[in-house]
């Protein structure tokens, strides 16, 4: 671990704790519980690291020494300061200082510090919390009790001091800490050993000396490569390590625009610009290729039993249930990285952009401040666009996104502002593009582009088609579509329903009076779900419907899995899981089980199947959305199904009425039309021109789906 080996490190915890329970040895199991704690919480897992943690406590000898108490209250802190914050840890931070002072006050051979531990660990999360003073006092404790001590851990201190002044603007004394620290590299035992590389950057471009900046940037991005082709091969831990690496590709990016430019170094730039982007679903789709034979059957048996307890947690808080939940989800965490450790990813993307047409553009946003920018590839070569700082651009995008929902009078006018202000100096000669390829950033991911307004007449689906894709580093569209439609519609939600298999209650639930209610979670039927889904299947020409008490995860992987359909059509429920705990955003809900809990299919089950299809559509309430990361995008149901295998994903942005039928009765006949025409089909713009279809068929009818709010809420993400 202290190499950033990460992989290496979780496999040889994994088989150190496997042999200290076989063993009986509670002391080595909980510290082995701890340093998986430990290395969770550097990832950002804080629901993995609490469940290692309290593993650690339940192994706890009452004797256990000095040493071991002071890591469980460190850790414990630490999870306590990221939950709710940093007052509502103090208590155990003051126990492992006062502890670390005990251990240091005995008779010890080692000068090692264990109070100075202590000051780093609350100064370091005092830091992450932008308590900027107290982070300092503490870091200058531990630098003062190593000093007396002639701690040889001394040059710990270094990086952390020169942070902190950073932060505090004191370029010098920072200055002067990280070149102790950069002298002193072999012997650091960096997390991110990329870090002192990156501080010598930033503060070069404080004192404006920008060429030594962009070059110890990119000295940085290169040990960077190297540290995260070591990261543990599972999606949550790569998407964890792309936001860590975010501001260093803001910062080289935001010193390249500084520079005078010249088309080599343009080029460059956009290389690494697109790298800077989903990395992490790159090198999952890389490594995807059959991880689902190497999950053990075990598996599939913890994934329906975390959904089960999931749905228990979303009508009822139980801290019991959460712990046994939060237990089982870290399984399969560590299942899914035993599956991923085959794979040898390269710490590199390798940019793939291929041939563009005369109408084609790829628009690549980077959000900063104070200026953002848009970067416009066509088949002549590349522009660059300097737009407004990130924080404008997502209030403009908001707004316009609430304008759009609301059916608002100002709709045009906010579409025109948005439309005006993302596209800068560029705005005409992107406009001549007809096929849009976009590359998102923070803050613009929830943007309906279909409804920007170019004039007060025309909207942008009116002239163009739009494909949402994560980054150009990305294999692009291959499969024809052609082959059979699944689709699932008109679920079973609610005990109330009357296909729902009811037993024989007992007697005093049988009287006039009774007040039991119905356990479980319950959602409302979506009657028009199965209309809908009869529809599409009619418009493709075969499938094959699951409804009722057939629509459930297990019926749907199996015939993914034995028929692998060409289409999945899912009119179902989307709602939130992350009231139960769950680290997946979105799950879509399918018909109850019998215990009457409701199921639900979200990203850890549609990255667990061997393939999937190649186009899939969620007719269901804001299947889009997800938790945006920096440097990664959007993580929920759209990118777990490309993750999957999938070229095309249809999602909604808010919420979609349970009357889209005849919008997706010309979707699909636009779809089968081109398939038929084209035997590989249009390439990657088939699909997101079928949507354009069935948005303008909308918009020019003579009824409420003429509204953006109806046909503006469906968004096509792709490849690349």
């Amino acid at each position: 671990m202290a190499l950033g080996r990460f992989r290496d490190a979780l496999t040889t915890y994994q088989q150190a704790r496997a042999y200290a329970q076989k063993s009986g040895d509670h002391q080595t199991s909980q510290t082995i519980h701890l340093a998986l704690a430990n290395l969770y919480l550097a990832f950002g897992d804080r629901a993995a690291a609490a469940s290692a943690a309290r593993q650690g406590l339940d192994a706890l000898d009452q004797k256990a020494d000095l040493p071991r108490q002071m890591s469980i209250r460190l850790i414990l802190g630490r999870l306590k300061a990221r939950e709710k914050g940093l007052d509502a840890s103090l208590s155990y931070f003051r126990d492992s200082i006062a502890i670390g002072q005990t251990i240091d006050a005995a008779p010890n051979p080692s000068k090692q510090s264990h109070e100075a531990d202590a000051w780093d660990n609350f100064g370091f999360e005092a830091q992450q919390l932008k308590q900027i003073a107290l982070a300092e006092d503490a870091y200058c404790r531990a630098w003062r009790l190593r000093t007396i001590r002639l701690d040889p851990r001394l040059i710990q201190s270094y990086p952390l001091l020169a942070r902190i002044y950073y932060d505090r603007k004191d370029f010098p004394r920072a200055q002067l800490w990280n070149e102790r620290a950069s002298q002193g590299a072999a012997n650091l035992r960096l997390r991110k050993p990329w870090t002192t590389l990156h501080r010598r950057g930033q503060i070069a471009a404080a004192q404006g000396d920008r060429k030594a900046a962009l070059a110890a940037f990119e000295k940085a991005l290169d040990e960077a490569r190297r540290w995260r082709s070591g990261v543990i091969p599972a999606d949550q831990f790569r998407s964890n390590a792309e936001v860590e690496l975010s501001d260093l590709f803001d910062d080289y990016l935001r010193i390249a625009q500084a520079l005078p430019p010249s088309v080599h170094f343009q080029q460059k730039t956009f290389q690494i610009l697109q790298e800077s982007h989903a990395w992490s679903l790159q090198t999952q789709l890389e490594l995807s290729a059959g991880i689902s034979e190497r999950l053990p059957p075990a598996y599939h048996q913890e994934l329906a039993k975390v959904r089960q307890l999931e749905s228990r947690l979303l009508s009822e808080q139980n801290p019991v249930v959460r712990a046994d939940a939060d237990q089982r989800r870290r399984n399969l965490l560590e299942m899914e990285a035993a599956a991923g450790m085959p794979a040898q990813i390269s710490g590199r993307a390798e940019l793939r952009i291929g041939q563009l047409s005369p109408t084609e553009g790829v628009l690549t946003f980077h959000t900063d401040e104070p200026t953002s920018q848009l970067w416009l590839l066509t088949h002549r070569g590349i522009q660059v666009a300097r737009l407004p700082g990130r924080r404008e651009l997502a209030a403009a995008a908001l707004a316009f996104h609430q304008s759009v929902y609301r059916n608002s009078s100002t709709l045009h006018s906010d579409g025109q502002r948005l439309l005006n202000l993302l596209l800068g100096d560029l705005r005409e000669s992107t406009l001549a593009l007809t096929d849009w390829r976009i590359v998102l950033d923070d803050g613009l991911f929830d943007i309906p582009f279909a409804a920007l307004s170019v004039n007060e007449r025309e909207f942008l689906v009116d002239n163009h088609t739009v494909l949402q894709v994560p980054t150009l580093g990305v294999s692009a569209a291959s499969k024809p579509l052609h082959g059979s439609l699944l689709g699932v519609g008109d679920p079973i939600f609610n005990q109330a329903d009357p296909r729902f298999p009811k037993s024989i209650p007992p007697f005093w639930q049988q009287w006039p009076f009774s007040t039991a209610s119905l356990p479980g979670f319950q959602l409302p039927r979506l009657p028009s779900s199965l209309i809908e889904t009869k529809q599409a299947m009619a418009a493709w020409g075969s499938g094959r419907l699951l409804t009722g008490s057939t629509a459930t995860n297990d019926e749907l992987s199996r015939l993914l899995r034995v028929e692998a359909p060409t289409v999945l059509h899912l009119a179902t429920h989307a709602i939130p899981l992350t009231a139960a705990g769950a680290s997946e955003e979105v799950g879509l809900v399918m018909s109850l089980g019998p215990d009457g809990q409701a199921r639900f299919f979200a990203q850890r089950d549609i990255m667990a199947l061997r393939s999937a299809p190649a186009l899939v559509v969620m007719s269901a309430c804001q299947s889009g959305q997800g938790e945006q990361r920096p440097g990664v995008g959007v993580v929920g149901l759209t990118r777990a199904w490309l993750i999957a295998g999938s070229e095309n994903v249809v999602a909604s942005y808010w919420p979609v009425l349970d009357d889209a039928g005849p919008f997706f009765t010309t979707f699909y006949h636009h779809v089968a039309q081109d398939a038929a025409m084209n035997p590989p089909g249009r390439g990657r713009f088939a699909v997101a021109a079928a949507l354009r279809h069935a948005q303008q068929t909308c918009r020019r009818s003579d009824s409420f789906r003429a509204q953006p709010r109806y046909w503006a809420g469906f968004f096509v993400a792709g490849k690349g």
